[in-house]
């Protein structure tokens, strides 16, 4: 018997079709993979989560740096620290350096009460000497408050130009002095006065209008400045952590053909604010002038860094080179100027209290330049009283004039208006004396005499009469005058 094979049959084997063989396990769970990298790529970079610069979902600098202006200018409290400093050089010899650096915060959530308050510290160098200044810094509402905790002089003796600027930064060592505007305004009174004179209206109302205008100039500022595009972007740089946060990283120029525009344009509005307008001939010549300053110091670029998340502006740094030579005719050497300044804290929650106790302006410069305004004073005194007495000795230089003449005095009951035509006009009192005019003994009885005095401001008196001219400790009663 013959032995029985099972065989199976498949359609594709009765069609003719050849069966493909059998891929490996492993190329499939390759192939998965390559398509799951894919897909993770492409969600990796539409969310962001892996942003390269070629990224293309990733937003333009433009547009980040756009959308930061906006949340800078919601930011209410800020906190930020920083250095400034400006080299001279002349054939690479550092010939002067001038620094500040600052730290502190800033809050601005009351638009009628900012608060501020910065410790900082100067320093420059020159000729081999160092002078610097520290101490803190507080503003609150219309008032600011300073404290110097720490100054260095140079070891050479100090100029006598300088003396009094070392003599008041001595008496203000870390003591709180504050300035308001009322406290200036009272001691300019008090200093005119002091000095024979009260202030001119007009002066106190320039110096209320200067007040006032600080407030509206900086609003008209901001307006100015709304829409313009102050920046070119240069490059992107990848993205860094800066405070522990990711963030964009651009070196941008400023955009001096805004600047130009700009500038002029604040300048303009300052006049108008000012009272002294400028004209067009003013405007254009401003222009062309600021216009070919900017051109001579060439591209002013910095960096900068933005958060990605919050797009908060972390920080700003810069430097320019500036070649003297290209700025002023006869001009040497070389300044750089670098800027470094990091920006924290966005709208954290801080209290500015002013100091509990500190010293107004007003009692500093009493304490400082009283003495000087005595002198002043006491010079300007002697001064009017040596008037006081030439305008009487020319008086009696007159009236003798006219006796040669008539062999008689001028009589009258009242201090005269004239000397007949030898002195058409007399002379008054110069005023801030204790007496407000001249005084005149009448002499119709007996025109043979005269008598005038004035009071000094120096407790005396002085007469002039047929007699002569004499200083007295008391006035004269009678014609006979002493």
């Amino acid at each position: 018997m013959e032995e029985l094979k099972f065989q199976p049959q498949f359609p594709s084997q009765e069609l003719g079709v050849p069966i493909p063989p059998k891929k490996p396990f492993i190329i499939k769970i390759i192939a998965g993979l390559i398509v799951l990298i894919i897909f993770g790529v492409g969600i990796a970079l539409y969310t962001r989560a892996w942003d390269p610069l070629w990224n293309p979902f990733r937003p333009e600098p433009e547009e980040v740096i756009e959308k930061m202006s906006g949340k800078m200018a919601e930011v209410k409290i800020l906190h930020s620290e920083g250095k400034i400093e400006a080299i001279g050089k002349e054939d690479e010899k550092e010939i002067f350096a001038f620094s500040i650096s600052f730290s502190g915060d800033s809050d601005n959530t009351d638009p009628k009460n900012l608060k501020s308050t910065f410790s900082f510290k100067l320093v420059l160098k020159g000729e081999g000497e160092e002078f610097s200044i520290e101490g803190e810094t507080k503003t609150i509402g219309k008032i600011s408050y300073y404290k110097l905790t720490k100054l260095t002089f140079p070891e050479k003796e100090i100029p006598e130009e300088m003396a009094m600027i070392n003599l008041v930064i001595t008496f203000l060592k870390d003591k709180w002095f504050r300035v308001d505007p009322e406290s200036i305004l009272n001691w300019l009174k008090k200093m005119t006065e002091g000095m024979g004179e009260p202030l001119p209206p007009e002066i106190e109302e320039q110096f209320r209008k200067q007040v006032q205008f600080q407030e509206e100039f900086s609003k008209k500022a901001e307006e100015l400045l709304k829409g313009r595009k102050l920046y070119l972007i240069k490059k992107e740089f990848p993205d860094v952590k800066i405070q522990n946060k990711k963030a964009y990283h651009y070196l941008v120029s400023l955009n001096r053909e805004e600047i130009k525009r700009l500038i002029p344009e604040m300048m303009e509005s300052l006049g108008t604010f000012l009272g002294q307008p400028m004209g067009k001939e003013e405007i254009k010549e401003f222009k062309g002038e600021f216009g070919q300053f900017l051109d001579k110091m060439g591209e002013i670029t910095g960096e900068i860094w933005i958060g990605k998340k919050d797009l908060y502006l972390y920080k700003v740094r810069g430097e320019k080179e500036i070649d003297m030579s290209k700025l002023e005719l006869g001009g040497k050497g070389k300044a750089i100027v670098k800027l470094d300044i990091n920006f924290a804290k966005f709208n954290q929650p801080i209290e500015i209290k002013a100091p509990e106790e500190s010293i107004s302006i007003e009692e500093i410069l009493d304490a400082i330049l009283t003495p000087f305004l005595g002198v002043m004073g006491e010079a300007r005194s002697r001064a009017r009283d040596a008037r006081r007495m030439a305008d009487l000795r020319q008086i009696q230089t007159a009236m003798e004039i006219y006796y040669s003449e008539r062999n008689r005095y001028l009589s009258s009951a009242n201090m005269p208006k004239s000397i007949g035509d030898y002195l058409p006009s007399l002379s008054t009192d110069p005023g801030n004396g204790p007496c407000p005019d001249y005084r005149w003994i009448s002499n119709l009885k007996d025109p043979q005499k005269h008598c005038l005095y004035t009071c000094l401001e120096s407790g005396k008196f002085f007469a002039v009469s047929h007699k002569g001219s004499k200083e007295l400790d008391n006035p004269p009663t009678n014609l006979d005058c002493w």
